[in-house]
C-alpha cells in the first residue's frame, strides 16, 4: 500500500518472472519425469480447482504452493485434499473468500465448491449454497504472515446452518464431509476422471 508506483512496477516485474520460473520448471517436469501419472494428476487438479497467477493479484507463491500441494496429496484421500483445498490461499483469493465474514457472506468458494469441484449443477439447492457460504465465513489469509492460511475468528458464523438437511453449527470441515455424503458427488468426481483420462464422449 506505501509503495510509490516505481516500487509497485519493481514488485509486480519481479513477481511476474516467478511465475514463468515456476511454468518453466512444471513444463520441464512434465517432460523429464520418472513418473508422468504424477504430472499428469497434478494437472488435472490444478485443472479442476481452478485458479489463475491475475486472479490471485499476482502471488507467485501462493500458486507455487499450490502446486506443491497438489503433488503431495495427489494420490491421497479426496476428503483430505477437499479439507486442504478450502484452506489453500491461491483458491481463497481467486474466489474472494477473504471477505466471506457473519452477516454478510460472500458465496463463490461455496457455489464453486459445489457445482464445479463436487457435485455438479443442478445437485444442490440455492439455500445450500448460502448456507455453505456461511460455514466458510472466516476462512482466509495472512497478508502479515507469507501468504498462510488463516481462520479469521472475528468473521466466523457460529450460529446453526442447515446443509443437506443437518443443522448443526458446521464449518468448513462439516461442510466437505457431508458433501461427500451425497451420491453425486462420487459420480461427479467419476465423470471428470473419465473424461481426463479416458474418453471424450459420456461415460
Amino acid at each position: 500500500q506505501s509503495m510509490t508506483s516505481a516500487e509497485k512496477q519493481a514488485f509486480d516485474a519481479q513477481r511476474d518472472t516467478e511465475i514463468a520460473q515456476l511454468r518453466r520448471w512444471w513444463v520441464s517436469n512434465m517432460l523429464q519425469t520418472y513418473s508422468p501419472q504424477t504430472e499428469r494428476l497434478v494437472l488435472f487438479w490444478h485443472d479442476h480447482f481452478a485458479t489463475s497467477y491475475d486472479g490471485v493479484s499476482r502471488r507467485s507463491t501462493a500458486i507455487a504452493r499450490q502446486n506443491q500441494l497438489f503433488r503431495e496429496m495427489v494420490t491421497g484421500s479426496y476428503r483430505a485434499l477437499l479439507k486442504a483445498m478450502i484452506r489453500d490461499p491461491a483458491l481463497l483469493l481467486y474466489l474472494d473468500n477473504q471477505s466471506n465474514r457473519k452477516g454478510n457472506p460472500n458465496e463463490n468458494l461455496a457455489r464453486e465448491l459445489l457445482e464445479l469441484f463436487t457435485l455438479g449443477e443442478g445437485n444442490y439447492s440455492e439455500l445450500t449454497v448460502k448456507e455453505a457460504a456461511r460455514a466458510l465465513t472466516g476462512y482466509g489469509i495472512s497478508d502479515t504472515y507469507n501468504l498462510s492460511f488463516r481462520l479469521h475468528g472475528h468473521r466466523r458464523d457460529m450460529e446453526e446452518k442447515t446443509l443437506f438437511g443437518e443443522t448443526a453449527i458446521h464449518d468448513g470441515d462439516a461442510l466437505i464431509d457431508l458433501i461427500l455424503q451425497q451420491p453425486a458427488a462420487a459420480e461427479h468426481l467419476v465423470k471428470k476422471f473419465w473424461h481426463a483420462f479416458i474418453s471424450d464422449s459420456l461415460p
